[in-house]
């Protein structure tokens, strides 16, 4: 039997001729004709081109078992190596089990991974966190607005912020803007007049220790101790 098995492998991968077992070879070892394999590998041309005892394409020697094994698929339990583009990552259940990473969704028409799609990429019925699918593509909801900087959908309704780096805010109301992050954590607010640029500061006062500005809240148009929000994007949506 073993004869027949080693023949069987050759024929797949070597093209020699039948021969009889004398030895056997683990895996990993240099085998030959007369040669069979121990550890359900076959004797086959290795990379070097030369003959080896090895696993079968889609499989892979399993250090615990010590036997060449068929690698798993999307789903199922794993030993550190999976097929096609898996992980072998912890699961609910505690077992490891070939997933998908964070970033990626499973496509079962390509039986792969694939990333999430984000902003104005193309969908079908999934995108990245905060966005939706709207006819084939991603985009935020209505009433809200892409935030490059932290990457999500955020309202409308959220302060829009003025950096002290902007030349001019032409195409903005005139009034007072809170920075944008990090700026506003120092007390700094924009005062945007006639397209004009004025960079303001909030008075030092004792909190902890007169040593901390106040901070400007856009929704008080004061100087206050807390800010709800501290904007992060620089909004280039013109104000009417």
């Amino acid at each position: 039997m073993l004869a027949i098995v080693f023949a069987v492998s050759a024929l797949v991968a070597v093209s020699v001729n039948s021969c009889t077992v004398t030895s056997f070879k683990r895996y990993g070892e240099k085998c030959s004709c007369k040669d069979g394999c121990l550890d359900g590998a076959y004797c086959l041309r290795d990379k070097n081109g030369g003959l080896s005892c090895s696993c079968l394409p889609c499989q892979y020697y399993d250090q615990t078992l010590r036997q060449c094994v068929n690698t798993p698929d999307y789903g199922e339990t794993c030993n550190g190596v999976c097929s096609s583009n898996y992980t072998c990552l912890n699961s609910p259940t505690g077992c490891t089990t070939c997933q998908c990473l964070s970033n990626q969704i499973y496509n079962a028409t390509i039986q792969a991974c694939v990333n999430i799609p984000r902003i104005n990429e193309p969908c079908t019925n999934m995108c990245a966190p905060s966005l939706t699918c709207v006819n084939s593509m991603c985009r935020c909801p209505s009433g809200s607005r892409w935030n490059s900087t932290d990457e999500v959908c955020r309202s409308n309704n959220s302060p829009i912020c003025l950096s002290r780096t902007q030349t001019n805010c032409q195409g903005y109301a005139s009034k007072n803007y809170p920075a944008c992050f990090p700026e506003c954590k120092d007390g700094i607010f924009i005062t945007c007049s006639n397209g004009y640029i004025f960079v303001r500061d909030c008075a030092l006062s004792n909190y902890k220790n007169g040593l901390s500005k106040l901070v400007y809240e856009p929704t008080t148009d004061r100087c206050e101790y807390k800010t709800p929000y501290c904007p992060r994007d620089l909004d280039l949506q013109i104000i009417q």
